[in-house]
């Protein structure tokens, strides 16, 4: 994570191009670095006096996997304003094998986490549809067929 001062400049110019929009000045992960990371972005920013952003994007892939809410709670330490959730929720990816049940408990956790703070305004679940059995990554509230899986059912009683 080094971009600092090329993201501060692509969030001005996208802030400067269209000033009615939502812009989510950083979209991070929660993962080792991410506060250092937003501490310098927002010296980046200041640098140039432009206002520190109202809204920021947030992978917690961390919190919601391993039910912690380190990450979560550190960003909200870190950053103002409304914080959405913008990719959560994994079947399976790297360490993680393939696991609709644990990705139900993970979702479910989701929503609890997401409810602990006013500021976490949006949840944005990463995947509808899952992949083939033969990918890597895979966060789907369906399998590949369109056949729904355990977490599509918390996400259903949810909503």
């Amino acid at each position: 994570m080094t971009a600092r001062p090329a993201a501060a400049r692509f969030y001005r110019i996208a802030r400067s191009d269209c000033r009615g929009c939502n812009i989510v000045a950083a979209d991070v992960l929660d993962q080792d670095g991410m506060a250092s990371w937003l501490e310098k972005f927002q010296a980046a920013l200041r640098a140039t006096s432009t206002p520190i952003p109202r809204l920021w994007g947030l992978h917690n892939y961390q919190d919601v996997n391993n039910n912690t809410s380190d990450g979560t709670r550190r960003m909200l330490r870190i950053v103002p304003g409304k914080i959405w959730l913008t990719e959560t929720g994994i079947v399976r990816f790297g360490r993680r094998p393939f696991s609709p049940s644990r990705a139900a408990k993970a979702t479910a956790y989701m929503f609890k986490l997401a409810k602990s703070s006013s500021r976490l305004e949006r949840l944005y679940i990463y995947q509808w549809s899952g992949a083939t059995p033969d990918e890597r990554f895979d966060a789907g509230l369906t399998d590949f067929r369109g056949k729904p899986r355990p977490a599509y059912y918390v996400v259903r009683r949810q909503i």
